[in-house]
Order: C-alpha cells, then structure tokens, then sequence
C-alpha cells in the first residue's frame, strides 16, 4: 500500500488500553440467512437486510481511550447460498468532509475515511482476511496475522462493494464469495469477526467491534465469535481474470534519409 500506511504494530498500539467496561469478551454474534434479495448498490433498504445480524456498538481508541465515538457507525451481516454479505452505515456530522479519493486497489490508506472487516474463517484467533472498502466502493484487502503482528496486502482475494456518500455520512456494501473464503467442511462453521472503522476529519479514530482487554498484544483473538453459518458450499474455487494484449507499429524517419522505418511497441495487461 502506497502513501501514509499504517504498519501492524501501530495498528495495534492504536487500539490501546481499554476500560474496564470493555473488557469483558463479545457474545457470540448469530447470522442467519438473507430473508430477500440484496442488490449491490450501496442503499442498505433491500428487503435481504431486513432481520440481518446487527453490530452497533463500537469503541473509539484514539485519541479516545474505549470511549463512546464521536459518531455512529452500524454493521449488518447476513448471508445466502453463495455469499457473505457486510453492510455499513457510517454517520458523518457533516458528509462534505468524507475523505475518499479515487485511488489503486489496496491504496486506501489511513488518513481516509475506510471501513475493514476481518474475518477469521478458521475460528482460531491467530489469523484473518482483512477487506476494506471506501466511501468510493473502492477495495484493500490483506491478510493480517496476530503472531507477527503483519499485515500482507500481496494477495488479492475475490470481493464486489458498492458504496455512495449520503445526506448521513456513507453507507456500503460488501458481497464476498464464500468461494474466496477457506473453512473447514464442518455443516455448522465456528468463525470470528471483527470490524474497524476508520473516522480521520481531525485525527484516525478507529472503532474496533468488539473492544480489546488492557496491555493485549493481539487483535484477531479478541475479534467476535460468529455463529450461525451452516450449509455453506465447499470453500475455494477458480477465478478467471481476463488478459488482454496488443501491439502498435508506428513509422519514424531514418536517421540521415527520408525514408521511413516501422518501429514496433507492444503493450499487455490485465482486465
């Protein structure tokens, strides 16, 4: 990730010490599966969000110690047959503020307004799939690892988002492929969610769900159970990325003559 990156162990230091109202462990958030249709355009009002698995309490650790946060943010989470759906609403007091500019994937840095879901699929606390969205719907996606405390951004994983600026702040919407994910083959899956939200008007304010004990040096451990996920299709699956390549065959004159010599350029890439 170029520009102002926020390294593993200062994303860590960040969370900080918290209260003691908030080191008690999250109970297990229950998912269960879309009651309707969820169309991908970053307006949370389909009829598949209607009884989703709701997170609405989030802590604000910087510069605020586990405090109540400056703003409001919400998070869904749902599912169907083939995917896991993630939406957003983050409140913003004055939505003209909302830093999002148009950048590469994995650009998305820490001075802009971002939201990173981590999902530990394994369910063992040590490592997870961190994606990220912007209020442009543009996407990061890493994976992060508690024992090094390292934040891998080389792999690209599989996901579609959609998000729009609103009169209220933004709003997003996260479609991720269960075929992107690896899990065990077990009918009931044992897994663990966490998301961060990153609020920079003034400072980064970071709002991890849930909230981390005092003097913990790990973040994915502490990352909520999530429960209710069963009969999910098998894990991994092939993903075919268009490639395309071309060539251009230009004239220039030939040093010291009048005569024309073909000069070839090739260019190549991916769609």
């Amino acid at each position: 990730m170029s520009g102002v990156r926020l390294p593993a162990t200062a994303l860590l230091a960040l969370l900080g010490a918290t209260t003691a109202h908030a080191a008690d462990p999250a109970p297990p958030l229950s998912v269960r599966r879309a009651a309707g249709e969820i169309r991908l355009d970053g307006d949370l009002g389909d009829p598949g969000w209607q009884g989703a698995a709701v997170l609405d309490q989030f802590w604000e650790t910087e510069p605020g110690d586990n405090v109540a946060p400056r703003v409001k943010t919400v998070a869904w989470v749902t599912y169907d047959d083939r995917y896991l759906y993630v939406g957003l609403r983050c409140e913003d007091p004055d939505p003209s503020r909302v830093r999002a500019p148009f950048v590469e994937r994995d650009d998305i840095v820490g001075t802009d307004d971002n939201v990173a879901v981590f999902l530990d699929t394994r369910g063992d606390g040590m490592t997870a799939l961190q994606l990220r969205v912007n209020p442009r719907g543009q996407q990061a996606d890493a994976v992060f690892n508690d024992a090094t405390r390292n934040e891998d951004f080389s792999p690209d994983f599989f996901y579609d988002t959609a998000a729009r600026v609103t009169d209220f702040g933004w709003a997003a919407e996260m479609r991720i492929p269960f075929s992107s994910l690896r899990y065990s083959k077990e009918d009931a899956q044992q897994w663990r969610i966490l998301i961060w939200r990153n609020y920079p008007p003034r400072l980064p304010l970071f709002h991890p769900q849930p909230a981390r004990p005092a003097r913990v040096d790990c973040l994915v451990c502490h990352a909520q159970p999530l429960v209710g996920l069963s009969g999910l299709p098998g894990s991994g699956g092939l993903v075919l990325a268009p490639y395309a390549s071309g060539q251009a065959v230009e004239t220039a004159p030939h040093p010291g003559s009048r005569s024309e010599t073909p000069t070839a350029k090739a260019t190549s890439g991916s769609m």
